[in-house]
């Protein structure tokens, strides 16, 4: 009877102790209507750990809301996108204002993948060849290489994320490459649906590329106006764009395309500021302007 009731408290010991079952990665794509939104981490991100059963916690961490992401209805989008995307049978939004970007997927049996995005009436990216975002039935401390892109995604461990908006489990943690020395970690749930929470990338200047991805409900783009100010012009502009800050300040800016990516940062040293964008390629971005009293966001069109 001793005997019995020790295996029995020890079997009770290590099922208490597994905190989660093996997440999985799955085809449960989001349908219309499923919005979050995109946050610029301004904390120093520290790189998290591979492994199962992590508890990764960064709930401490402060962030700026740049604009939400919402999925819609491929038949919804206009022609012009359509047209450009023939593959495409997912898509998502961004409402700017000026006008929507669209975000052009495609899931097919074994991936998800990434054609690119179109502006209204401006052309951003347009792969020859898709980037992939995920392998479906990628396992634990398993890679997945596609040799046409070179891209390569490694499923590097799971457990719970903590973030200022909440508490995930079943949560996967993936390392991505594609070319280069490079790296772009992503946080991902698949309860109810995918659903990326947070992205970071590890490059030879450091963590770059820090962001969370907020589930919310609804569309449009957040801005920040009540403690920083500024003005923008000239919008639609071609070779620069000049900031002029509401009161001198001790500022930086930041220039972003609607996929998150930072194509210029910068001191602003003046009141009024005059930045050169002739290396820019055309199509809508987001202005950033960061001081001690916190950040706005305003959209710029090349």
């Amino acid at each position: 009877m001793k005997l019995h009731t020790l295996r029995l408290l020890v079997l009770l010991a290590f099922t208490g102790s597994r905190a989660i079952a093996q997440p999985v990665v799955t085809n449960a794509i989001p349908g219309p209507g499923v919005a979050f939104e995109m946050r610029s981490i301004s904390s120093t991100v520290s790189l998290a750990p591979a492994g199962i059963n992590q508890t990764w916690d960064y709930s401490t961490l402060s962030s700026s809301a740049l604009f939400t992401i919402e999925w819609v209805d491929v038949a919804t989008v206009p022609a012009e996108v359509q047209d450009t995307f023939p593959n495409a049978n997912r898509a998502t939004m961004i409402d700017l204002g000026a006008g929507q970007i669209y975000r052009m997927y495609e899931t097919t049996s074994t991936d998800f993948l990434d054609w690119g995005e179109k502006g209204s009436g401006s052309s951003w990216q347009v792969f020859d060849d898709p980037h992939y975002i995920l392998h479906y039935g990628l396992s634990y401390g398993n890679s997945y290489y596609d040799a046409a892109t070179n891209y390569t995604i490694k499923y590097e461990g799971y457990g719970t994320l903590i973030t200022p908006f909440g508490t995930y489990t079943d949560v996967i943690f993936t390392k991505e490459h594609l070319g280069g020395t490079d790296t772009l970690y992503n946080f991902c749930s698949f309860t109810p649906h995918y659903q990326r929470l947070m992205a970071y990338s590890n490059t030879s200047s450091g963590v770059q590329w820090e962001y969370f991805f907020k589930p919310v409900a609804g569309s449009g783009l957040t801005e920040n106006k009540e403690e920083v100010s500024f003005e923008l012009f000239p919008n639609p502009g071609n070779d620069h764009v000049c900031i002029t800050l509401n009161k001198p300040e001790k500022a930086t800016v930041k220039i972003i395309q609607p996929d998150g990516k930072v194509v210029f940062s910068n001191n602003l040293q003046e009141k009024q500021n005059r930045i050169i964008t002739t290396a820019l390629p055309h199509g809508f971005y987001l202005v950033m302007v960061s001081t001690s009293g916190g950040n706005a966001v305003k959209t710029w069109i090349k």
